[in-house]
């Protein structure tokens, strides 16, 4: 895997010219190697005032990304690690929106399925997505209409029908299971983080019903890359939207692989 990383790496920087989806890649990339600088170390584990948990690792990773991006594009930031509530963000209409350590519990618990998350926003709605496996080095991204997996173009499935879902690993219960049975889907598979989003994205299920509360820097990066790839993540029959009142999704919402599915 870190030699296909390398090989990538070299093929899109190659002219010297990169596009802002590659820019905002690296970055990406610079962020999750700080990350596995912790990876499976005896680090310390602090509570945020939501209950959610927060590591060094998080906080190097947000530093990198935040400089990365103030040198790149004059946009303001909002992220996870450094929001201030009092932000006024009924003025924003072009702004970077970042989750640096998405699916800290996996991170927590030694897995491979965390992410680093950076989108760009547009009129409330994520323009490019980007968003990097550091355990796995794989990269993910999207912008004008177009999704990645490297530089490799991706595409969401397009059979028509509800075949396959992913679940949750950290979430899934009994209300995923009636929904599930509910609707005659026997196979799926459970990832944690935005990893949902970037499978989703390559094919590999149909659907990915979510019914607990999320953020809107979990879903913004994800969001682009799945309808990049011809998908949707909707909420009550519509996208998803962004900078709402409360930064919360706290409806849920379902990303489809083919965009003319409906349940």
């Amino acid at each position: 895997a870190g030699q296909i990383q390398k090989v990538w790496q070299a093929d899109f920087k190659i002219g010297g010219i990169m596009s802002l989806r590659q820019e905002v890649a690296d970055i990406a990339q610079a962020a999750g190697d700080v990350i596995m600088r912790y990876f499976k170390s005896d680090i310390k584990v602090e509570e945020k005032g939501d209950g959610s948990p927060v590591t060094q690792a998080d906080l190097a990773a947000n530093k990198v990304i935040e400089e990365g991006l103030k040198q790149l594009a004059p946009y303001p930031i909002v992220s996870e690690e450094t929001f201030d509530p009092r932000m006024d963000r009924a003025a924003l209409d072009t702004y970077w929106l970042v989750d640096p350590l998405d699916g800290t519990k996996e991170f927590i618990k030694g897995r491979d399925s965390f992410t680093v998350n950076i989108a760009l926003l547009k009129a409330q709605q994520p323009v490019l997505g980007v968003i990097y496996v550091p355990v796995r080095e794989e990269m993910y991204s999207a912008e004008g209409g177009i999704a990645y997996k490297f530089e490799t173009e991706i595409h969401a499935g397009r059979n028509g029908r509800l075949v396959k879902a992913i679940c949750s690993r950290s979430h899934r219960g009994e209300l995923m299971d009636a929904f599930l049975s509910l609707n005659g889907i026997q196979d799926s598979i459970n990832y944690g983080s935005s990893l949902k989003f970037c499978r989703m994205a390559e094919g590999k299920a149909d659907i990915y019903p979510r019914f607990n509360p999320t953020s809107e820097w979990d879903t913004a990066a994800g969001h682009a890359i799945v309808r990049a790839a011809g998908g949707s993540v909707e909420v009550h029959g519509a996208d998803l939207p962004y900078n709402k009142e409360t930064l919360l999704n706290s409806d849920g919402f379902t990303v489809y692989g083919n965009r003319d599915l409906r349940l």
